[in-house]
């Protein structure tokens, strides 16, 4: 019971070192796309990850959790642009401060089952490029 207790924490540890330092990378659980240093643009609005919700989908949520540089190093960048889609139809624009999550409900008209959503950011100062960490989910 205990090397099986040893081996499951070693093997996690590798799987999220392994995650934290992939380059440019998604991954889905359910409704929940986890996005690991997607370049954004500064000027224009960048595609960064796409989630699927299943069952009745009315609202989505965008959580960042870093911003870096545009080589990927650290940054004391704070806030990021997001707009997020649903049914190809884009929702507002906000900007979004690390560490902080934002809320949209979807409108009427682009609810539904099995709704596929995108998510969009830019940088908020126009000269810095960046790339960003975080959470995207429909549910």
């Amino acid at each position: 019971m205990k090397k099986t207790i040893i081996g499951t924490i070693a093997f996690l540890s590798v799987l999220i070192s392994t995650t934290i330092t992939a380059k440019a990378s998604t991954y889905s659980d359910g409704p929940f796309t986890y996005f690991f240093n997607q370049y954004v643009d500064s000027n224009q609005y960048t595609y960064v990850c796409s989630s699927y919700g299943s069952g009745w989908v009315d609202h989505l949520q965008v959580y960042v959790g870093a911003i870096y540089k545009a080589n990927g190093s650290e940054s004391n960048y704070k806030k990021v642009y997001v707009m997020p889609s649903a049914g190809g139809n884009s929702l507002d624009s906000r900007l979004l401060k690390v560490g902080n999550t934002s809320y949209y409900s979807i409108p009427a008209a682009y609810q539904g089952n099995d709704v596929t959503s995108q998510l969009f950011a830019m940088g908020h100062n126009p000269s810095l490029d960046c790339q960003i960490t975080g959470l995207f989910s429909s549910d």
